[in-house]
């Protein structure tokens, strides 16, 4: 049994996020894309194998620095700043609101040493992958809309410094959106 169109469509853009190890590539198709038993595991396994080479090949013709390098230098500076900032955050808003929470949480909590948040999630990133930019949720843990504010405008500026154009209307109420952004993370986590 060979992978259909349809599974080869589904199975793809995981492999090219460059957020997966292969082997958990292996067990998010066959347990959680796929029911147990749905798809064949060889070939599904065959198929990651094949497009993580052919992801590989195209790295090289890729530019020294991608979008999701000057990403991740971005949520590095904003994590330096007092930020929660989580790439990957999850799969919807309510996952990355959780994943932003525990990591300031494990800061001690709201404070000096972490004041607001920025993420991005799954849905986001694969929005990303089909060339509608990347949104970036982002906000104050004290609810304060203009300090929400304060920290939309350091994140747009962090991502502006870092050569990424920025489209947002300066409001608390709308997420920033990093267009045009190209997703080409390079490489593959190493399976433990």
């Amino acid at each position: 049994m060979s992978l259909s169109t349809e599974q080869q469509d589904e199975i793809r853009p995981a492999v090219w996020s460059g957020i997966h190890s292969r082997n958990q590539l292996v067990a998010i198709v066959t347990e959680e894309l796929y029911a147990p038993g749905d798809i064949d595991a060889d070939d599904a396994t065959a198929f990651i194998d094949a497009e993580l080479t052919r992801k590989s090949v195209a790295e090289a013709a890729w530019s020294a620095e991608t979008d999701c390098d000057r990403l991740t230098t971005i949520f590095a500076r904003l994590n330096a700043s007092g930020l929660a900032a989580v790439e990957n955050a999850g799969l919807t808003m309510s996952d990355g609101f959780e994943d932003v929470d525990a990591l300031c949480a494990a800061r001690g909590g709201p404070g000096p040493q972490c004041f607001g948040y920025c993420f991005f999630h799954g849905q986001d990133l694969a929005h990303a992958q089909d060339g509608e930019g990347l949104h970036l949720a982002f906000g104050a843990f004290s609810g304060d809309a203009a300090e929400t504010v304060a920290v939309g405008r350091l994140v747009a500026d962090t991502a502006t410094e870092h050569g990424l154009q920025v489209s947002w209307d300066g409001t608390p109420g709308q997420r920033i959106l990093l267009v045009p952004f190209r997703w080409r993370k390079r490489g593959v986590p190493r399976d433990a």
